[in-house]
């Protein structure tokens, strides 16, 4: 669809790039999540490996509790970075979701627009030669 003219041609391109963005930032954080959801059960894991193998062999030995407490402590930092991340994955969600509903509006605009101007060019007499103008005018009840 030809945009010529229209006077909101600036606000939809960067809503377009506004949305792109949003969407690799949703992506982003979106891997960001999943390589710390990754990384917390891999550490959980190995946790409770190393308990039950060391408490199955007489009990723990000063090494292995402080292999082990390394290990819970780096858990609860990956929990920290987790609800950090989740949290941006929350936010960039919004931003994707609110640059979408932008582009939307203003395709809306464009196509009332284009609407209007082909209803008034065949008001005057004209035949319009925009057939995607042509087909919004047909659908909101436009006839020839």
């Amino acid at each position: 669809m030809s945009l010529t003219g229209y006077p909101f041609d600036g606000c939809l391109i960067r809503c377009r790039v506004a949305r792109q963005q949003a969407g690799v930032a949703l992506a982003q954080a979106r891997a960001c999540v999943e390589a710390l959801q990754r990384q917390s059960a891999a550490l959980q894991a190995e946790i409770r490996d190393c308990e039950a193998v060391w408490a199955g062999s007489g009990g723990i030995q000063a090494s292995a509790r402080r292999f082990v407490t390394e290990r819970w402590q780096a858990w609860r930092q990956c929990q920290s970075l987790l609800a950090e991340a989740e949290d941006r994955l929350e936010e960039a969600s919004g931003a994707a979701f609110d640059a979408h509903r932008q582009q939307r509006r203003f395709e809306m605009h464009r196509d009332r627009f284009l609407a209007q101007a082909h209803w008034r060019k065949c008001r005057a007499g004209y035949r319009c030669q925009d057939d995607a103008a042509l087909e919004i005018w047909r659908r909101k009840g436009g006839s020839r």
